[in-house]
């Protein structure tokens, strides 16, 4: 089962990402590209690549999401497969206003408790204050939706109290997260165990990227961040420098330490903060059923042999 599981994983991971570029980012850019000759095929083609690749990642987050889940308790494996099925049935026409907020109430109680048991098996304090920072940011997200959806099933005027505040105190923590992945790297370093010369140039690509972003359009660049990850920007600029800086090399260093479990916590990553469609919401709960703890393995049933010697 846990080679399938590999495998489902890298494949999700490369399809959300190849989505994220196309999809997210490309797609956003195209009223600036020239519609004629040789870049309008480019771009169709690369459009066409884009659907694919979410139809893909669709596919293999429902994939995954049963794998992760076929391990755990019962309890995991039913709220994981129920959000899973209901995020599905959300894809064809636009739900009521009840119906979403049943959805983003079992999203978030799967979220919940897949969160904790991931928090419950944990040693390292960093790691525990990364998934800590994520959970709460997942959750904030979960649950200020449920507030609006509930706000406009009860039919009230405006929006509900402390909504945007939420939000914006959401996206501090989202910004933060990335930061205590570098914390284990930066902390090998001092110890002189590895060096910082890839993961440093890795960070400073990644730093350098957005600060030219900003310089070239700032509007444009926010407006980037809010359809692919889901941030507005609001919240100064060093602190997106820093969660790419050291987020980057402290992902690539997470990877190469336990492929499987970066890779999950990469997939927590991609999915973005202001999750928008059912693709997202998938790979958030793949992610979690991923970096949870399995079920105690069943004690192996004695042989024929030593049964007869027991006797």
């Amino acid at each position: 089962m846990s080679e399938y599981r590999g495998a489902a994983l890298r494949l999700l991971w490369w399809a959300t990402l190849v989505e994220l570029v196309l999809v997210r980012v490309v797609s956003r850019v195209g009223i600036f590209i020239p519609k004629t000759g040789v870049v309008l095929s480019v771009y169709q083609v690369l459009m066409s690549a884009g659907e694919v690749a979410f139809s893909f990642s669709l596919f293999m987050g429902v994939i995954l999401l049963g794998l992760a889940l076929a391990g755990h308790r019962w309890w995991g494996m039913a709220l994981g497969v129920l959000a899973g099925v209901m995020v599905m049935i959300v894809t064809g026409p636009v739900p009521s206003p009840a119906w979403s907020l049943g959805v983003a109430l079992v999203l978030a109680a799967a979220v919940a408790v897949m969160g904790i048991a991931s928090l419950r098996s944990v040693r390292e304090p960093w790691e525990c204050g990364l998934l800590s920072t994520v959970l709460t940011v997942h959750l904030v997200g979960y649950l200020t939706t449920v507030g609006q959806l509930a706000w406009t099933v009860l039919g009230l005027p405006g929006e509900p109290p402390l909504a945007g505040a939420a939000l914006r105190a959401g996206e501090l923590l989202a910004a933060v997260a990335p930061i205590w992945l570098a914390v284990p790297l930066l902390r090998a370093a001092w110890a002189g165990a590895v060096g910082l010369g890839r993961a440093a140039a890795l960070g400073a690509t990644g730093a350098a990227a957005l600060a030219l972003a900003y310089t070239i359009n700032a509007d444009l660049t926010a407006i980037l961040a809010m359809y692919s990850l889901g941030f507005t920007l609001s919240w100064p600029a060093a602190l997106y420098l820093a969660a790419l800086g050291l987020g980057l090399p402290g992902l690539a260093a997470a990877v190469r330490r336990n492929p499987d479990r970066g890779l999950a916590l990469g997939l927590l990553f991609l999915a973005g903060y202001s999750l928008g469609v059912n693709q997202q919401h998938l790979i958030v709960l793949a992610g979690w059923a991923l970096l949870g703890p399995p079920a105690p393995a069943a004690a192996p049933r004695p042989s024929a042999t030593e049964e007869v010697t027991l006797a």
